[in-house]
């Protein structure tokens, strides 16, 4: 069990810029997810132009490859 989590949503959400690190806290401060053990997925639905930092535990192949084509860095945890 994970909680998905789009490149749409992180694409769209206004409070997430461009050169932000998207982390469990961050997500925790923007409502998407509460303080649990459920891991966070992300996945490829959507697209990414912000170039972000984003630590999840664990991640899709084509969503990795998105973040990095917009410059950005995706890590395990």
């Amino acid at each position: 069990i994970s909680r998905p989590l789009n490149l749409a949503f992180l694409e769209s959400n206004e409070r997430i810029a461009s050169g932000d690190t998207v982390n469990r806290t961050k997500l925790e401060e923007l409502g998407f997810i509460k303080k649990d053990s459920i891991p966070v997925k992300l996945l490829a639905e959507g697209k990414l132009t912000k170039k972000l930092t984003i630590e999840v535990e664990l991640a899709s192949e084509s969503a990795i490859e998105k973040v990095q084509a917009a410059g950005g860095t995706v890590t395990i945890n």
